[in-house]
């Protein structure tokens, strides 16, 4: 059901989105886009997701669902990836907040699917 649903939230989140003030004037992810990653095979390779609770964009609750085990993120990322909502920022979290998000790539460099061995 929420694979049928999801072009129109995606849609909502973006026109709602458009309604928000934003300093920076953003593009869109076009849905065809949107479509086409959620037919991929899953990656093997970790992935951090990142989101900003402010995000213009995105929907943040949509993004995090589709992130979840119930959203199907073992599907889409073979459990390697990391989720997380950046607390203070937009669309643009990596300018807004780079200490936090530099937190959290550390934490993904640290998963043992990395690579990481302590020496």
């Amino acid at each position: 059901m929420v694979r049928a649903l999801f072009p129109l939230l995606w849609w909502l989140g973006y026109l709602i989105g458009l309604l928000k003030k934003r300093p920076i004037q953003t593009s869109p992810i076009e849905e065809s886009e949107v479509k086409r990653f959620l037919k991929r095979p899953p990656l093997k390779m970790p992935v951090l997701a990142l989101i900003g609770e402010n995000d213009g964009c995105f929907f943040p609750p949509l993004f995090r669902y589709v992130h979840s085990r119930d959203g199907g993120s073992e599907r889409l990322f073979l459990n390697t990836s990391l989720c997380k909502t950046i607390q203070g920022a937009g669309h643009f979290s990596f300018i807004e907040q780079p200490e936090i998000v530099s937190q959290h790539l550390l934490e993904l460099f640290e998963l043992p699917s990395c690579g990481n061995s302590s020496l």
